[in-house]
């Protein structure tokens, strides 16, 4: 399958999955990831996470102590983390690299 096909396939069984399901969060934290990072990176990069049996997360920019963290990125995360993909940190809000502190 392609990313598109990837992607709609997730999103489609989200849709039809049960609110606060695993599923269900996948395929929103999909939907966030193309706003943020655009087709081409996500469609590529969950076409990598199917060869590599991964799953896409969500990297934060460090959040100053009043505001709360943002999403910068996406980056594969083991499969073992798929069920909180949301876990990931990057660098401070201002940087927009994939470090982890």
């Amino acid at each position: 399958m392609n990313g598109f096909q990837l992607y709609k396939q997730y999103i489609t069984k989200a849709e039809r999955s049960q609110r606060e399901s695993a599923d269900w969060r996948y395929g929103n934290l999909l939907s966030m990831a193309f706003y943020l990072v655009g087709v081409t990176r996500l469609f590529d990069m969950l076409e990598q996470a199917e060869t590599t049996g991964c799953r896409i997360g969500l990297v934060y920019a460090q959040a100053s102590e009043s505001a709360s963290p943002l999403p910068c990125g996406i980056e594969l995360v083991s499969s073992e983390n798929a069920a909180n993909p949301f876990i990931h940190q990057a660098g401070p809000a201002h940087s927009l690299g994939f470090t982890h502190w």
